[in-house]
């Protein structure tokens, strides 16, 4: 089964080639964990422990809602094909997960740390040097295609210091925070340098609030997903005027004028939503008609960079509510199995990607999703570790 982590540490490497590259790691490491399983003759039982589990069932409900919504999505067909992305991701996922629940492997010390550097390495690299790792293996040169594995290694920071050896600890995560720091600021993604933030100060503020801090953290980002369509239309006026001015209108300010067009378009059909996908043609749907110029503008970006807001949008209020219970259940999953030394890591982990699918891509996109999901192998294989590591010295 550590197969199945080396893939996952892989993931951001991979990801300066090939940025689309999750999905194909995803279906790999499911086959692997599968083939594991099979070898131990726990296939049945793996098999059977994903299809038992209340997360995969409310994120199936939630992803069989969407399929059923392309009968009035505006793009049917583009709308099938994520809904259809969206049903696999949860079944890899579902069934990754199960396995390496069933046979945690540990974390080769410093693998994921590893990973990071190098991938920090080769994303300063290419950006210093006219990409010439990219231009040797014919790939595209285009810069802004490392800012999916500058996002990458973001997110499995804090996994990743969870899983550094105890000693010397300390300064070796100063040295893997540094050089993440570094190639965030200096890459063209303010989602990476968003995440940055969000998990450095979660992990901090975790450390030392400790099991209740992550509690009201997982309630704030809750209420949060329900409030959207109440909160969306004022997002720029909570924050000041020095942070717009600072971080740019392209950067901050025009996503909180999208988020009000999207939510103002929400109220017109707030039950089942426009479809799945709408969003790419929100400009053109029949509310839209009759709006200015400059409000349709707002409207033709292809999705409101705000995923919380597209479910609203896109599913309605129905929708929503499935896809609240399915985070509720995550939430509530990871205070139950992460042990109290890894719990701040997940923590920051969960609101950093809270973060980036609140204000970055298009919220069907499978690469994101399959990146989470190695994420989240990553931890459930780290969470078994350590709790057979306590159970052992508790034995002996």
């Amino acid at each position: 089964m550590t197969a199945v982590l080396w893939i996952s540490a892989l993931a951001p490497v991979l990801m300066v080639a090939s940025r689309g590259i999750a999905p194909v790691l995803l279906v790999l490491a499911t086959l692997v964990a599968l083939g594991v399983a099979a070898a131990s003759r726990t296939l049945e039982t793996t098999l059977a422990g994903a299809a038992r589990s209340r997360g995969a069932q409310l994120a199936g409900a939630f992803a069989l809602y969407a399929v059923v919504s392309v009968a009035w999505s505006p793009v049917p067909e583009r709308g099938a094909t994520f809904a259809a992305h969206l049903l696999g991701n949860i079944l890899l996922a579902s069934v990754a997960i199960a396995a390496v629940v069933r046979d945690p492997p540990t974390w080769p010390r410093g693998l994921l740390a590893g990973a990071i550097l190098v991938t920090a390495a080769l994303i300063g690299v290419e950006m210093a040097y006219g990409s010439p790792v990219r231009t040797a293996l014919d790939l595209s040169q285009d810069t802004y295609r490392l800012n999916r594995a500058a996002v990458a290694i973001v997110v499995l920071l804090p996994l990743a210091t969870a899983t550094l050896p105890r000693r010397g600890r300390l300064p070796l995560a100063a040295v893997l925070w540094a050089a993440v720091a570094y190639t965030a600021y200096h890459s063209l993604s303010a989602s990476a340098l968003l995440a940055y933030g969000v998990a450095a100060l979660v992990l901090a503020a975790t450390l030392l609030g400790g099991r209740r801090m992550v509690v009201a953290l997982f309630l704030a980002l809750l209420g949060v997903f329900l409030a959207a369509p109440i909160i969306a239309p004022f997002a720029n006026d909570l924050v000041p005027e020095r942070v717009h001015a600072f971080l740019t209108y392209g950067t901050i300010t025009i996503r909180g004028e999208m988020w009000r067009e999207y939510a103002a378009l929400y109220w017109l059909r707030p039950i089942f939503g426009y479809g799945i996908e709408a969003s790419v043609a929100a400009a053109e749907l029949r509310e839209a008609t009759g709006l200015g110029a400059e409000r349709l503008s707002l409207l033709a970006y292809g999705h409101p960079h705000n995923g919380v807001l597209q479910i609203w949008f896109e599913l309605g209020a129905f929708g929503a509510l499935l896809a609240a219970a399915a985070l509720a259940w995550v939430l509530r999953r990871v205070l139950a199995a992460c042990p109290n030394p890894l719990l701040p890591y997940a923590a920051a982990t969960v609101c950093a990607v809270f973060a980036v699918t609140g204000v970055s891509h298009g919220l069907w996109q499978a690469w994101w999703w399959s990146f989470v999901a190695l994420v989240a192998i990553g931890f459930a294989a780290a969470a078994g570790a350590q709790r057979a590591s306590a159970a052992s010295g508790t034995t002996s």
